[in-house]
């Protein structure tokens, strides 16, 4: 019986214990080979960020607001393997949070609407590697019959659940929209809802209504005319909306659908609804419920008006998931809306670096812009999807911790891009990921086999053991109570004088250490 002790080849960087001998190592026919003991010290990367040192976020989308997240905005926390999800989901929170759609002294960055950034820890089509980027979800009427056709199955775009009887949707002549308002023989004195089951976008989030029908004083009571639009949070709880009551009466805003206040505009008189002629109205009101920089704003344009913006005093909460809402309160007659527009999340997707060529079930570009020409109040800004001025920028041991082989993307000016996909140089690597690790012997033919790796006739590995990690530290210690032995495959005689065992992860990646580490194996004869 021998007993083996083998030592990593230096202070740090990979697990491999490459060992060699001054005197050749018998191992005699039918031997078998245990493991003893392992201890290792495996590396993991960490990352501590710091308040004005490494905390900034800087990106550059468009020549119009110039660049983005010039600010401390990455929260001050250490993240290792056991929370780098949390500092990923940090980053691309802080990048859409910092998109600014409303500009300093006026005027809009059009390139925000319906821009969603993201960071995907494993992109498929990029061999698995991070990337960052940005998408530009079509910002489109999805009450078209591509998305849904009468409100009634929770697959539908817009679901109108027990509302769906009192509701319609109709065509609009030579146009790709569709009105919806109550049915005629609905009651017009209650309330029914249609919700959109896609989640808001959690970038440049918009949701617009293009074209509204409403009644002139039809009803003296505003409480009972006209619709609301809204955003509800995950658990349905009314964030942010607007009611819009009828022609002539002021717009209303309201923190939690219960109190209504009126919207005066930037001179301090009421902001009332000018236009509402229906869908044939070229100058009608358009109103939006908008994100900037992380901030829930209601915009209202109308004809030879400057448009009035309203702060909600509510930030997007970035752990939340928002959708929107249409309620309809006043009667066919009095009320119907159309250019519903609203900018969807691209969260669910499962390689978001792959869009758009992966959304078949989306609207293409084209379409999406032939749509957006057919709006003719000139006033609201509509997304865009070109544009030469992109870069983007993160401090450069964030950029080092995630894979990157550069500081700046592109190093210096901007970079004429649809789509920017900023992919690391390698795959995200943080040391100790596994549950489980995997002893293999380099040089030495075991009977083992893998049933992860099976081929059609087995594949083997010279698999000695499996260590488990108990993730309290970087510290790996095992003392084998039971040695089980494993056959060596030699029919005669094996003389060593090198013994090479590698320490692989659960992808059966190396993994690193942070010190010198050690294991020992036993190899005993047949008939010992």
């Amino acid at each position: 019986m021998k007993l083996i002790r083998l030592v990593s080849s230096d202070s740090g960087g990979l697990a491999v214990f490459d060992n060699h001998f001054n005197s050749i190592i018998n191992i005699k026919p039918k031997s078998k080979i245990a493991l003893d003991t392992c201890v290792l010290d495996i590396t993991q990367k960490l990352i501590k960020i710091r308040s004005g040192v490494n905390d900034e976020v800087r990106y550059q989308i468009s020549s119009v607001g110039g660049e983005h997240g010039d600010q401390r905005s990455l929260s001050i926390q250490n993240y290792n393997t056991n929370n780098i999800d949390l500092f990923l989901q940090d980053i691309e929170n802080k990048l859409n949070a910092n998109l600014m759609y409303l500009l300093p002294g006026g005027g809009f960055e059009q390139k925000t609407l319906g821009l969603e950034w993201f960071v995907d820890r494993y992109s498929a089509i990029n061999d698995g590697k991070l990337v960052i980027g940005y998408n530009i979800a079509p910002f489109q009427d999805y009450m078209g019959d591509d998305f849904t056709t009468d409100f009634t199955e929770p697959t539908d775009f817009w679901y109108g659940g027990t509302n769906t009887a009192f509701l319609e949707k109709e065509t609009i002549a030579n146009s790709h929209y569709y009105s919806i308002s109550k049915k005629a023989t609905s009651d017009p004195d209650t309330v029914f809802s249609i919700r959109s089951l896609v989640e808001w976008s959690r970038g440049g989030a918009n949701f617009r209504v293009g074209r509204m029908l409403l009644a002139d004083n039809a009803n003296p009571d505003i409480t009972k005319n006209g619709f609301t639009m809204r955003i509800e949070d995950e658990d349905g709880q009314w964030v942010f909306g607007v009611r819009i009551n009828r022609k002539n009466s002021p717009y209303q805003v309201s923190p939690d659908g219960i109190t209504f206040t009126d919207v005066d505009d930037e001179n301090g008189d009421p902001c009332n609804v000018l236009n509402a002629g229906g869908v044939a109205d070229q100058t009608g009101d358009v109103v939006e419920i908008v994100v900037d920089e992380q901030d829930i704003n209601l915009v209202i344009y109308r004809e030879n008006k400057t448009p009035v913006v309203v702060d909600s005093g509510k930030n997007y909460n970035y752990s939340s998931s928002y959708k929107g809402v249409i309620s309809f309160i006043g009667a066919k007659a009095n009320c119907s809306i159309s250019q519903i527009n609203y900018s969807i999340s691209l969260r669910s997707f499962d390689d978001r670096s792959d869009y758009p060529n992966g959304t078949a079930n989306l609207p293409s570009v084209s379409n999406y812009l032939d749509v957006h020409t057919r709006l003719t109040n000139t006033t609201p800004p509509h997304p865009i999807f070109k544009e030469s001025l992109n870069n983007f920028y993160l401090p450069a041991d964030v950029m080092k911790f995630l894979g990157f082989g550069q500081l700046r993307y592109p190093p210096s000016g901007n970079s004429s891009i649809d789509y920017p996909r900023y992919v690391a140089n390698q795959p995200l690597l943080l040391g100790a990921l596994s549950d489980n690790f995997i002893v293999q012997l380099n040089n030495i033919q075991l009977k083992s086999y893998d049933g992860d790796t099976l081929q059609d006739n087995g594949q083997r590995r010279s698999i000695l053991s499996l260590i488990p990690d108990d993730d309290s530290d970087n510290q790996t210690l095992y003392n084998a109570n039971e040695r089980l032995f494993l056959d060596i495959d030699n029919l005669q005689d094996l003389n060593l004088n090198r013994i090479s065992v590698s320490i692989l992860d659960d992808n059966y990646e190396v993994v690193r250490l942070n010190n010198k580490s050690s294991l020992s194996v036993i190899i005993k004869d047949e008939n010992e």
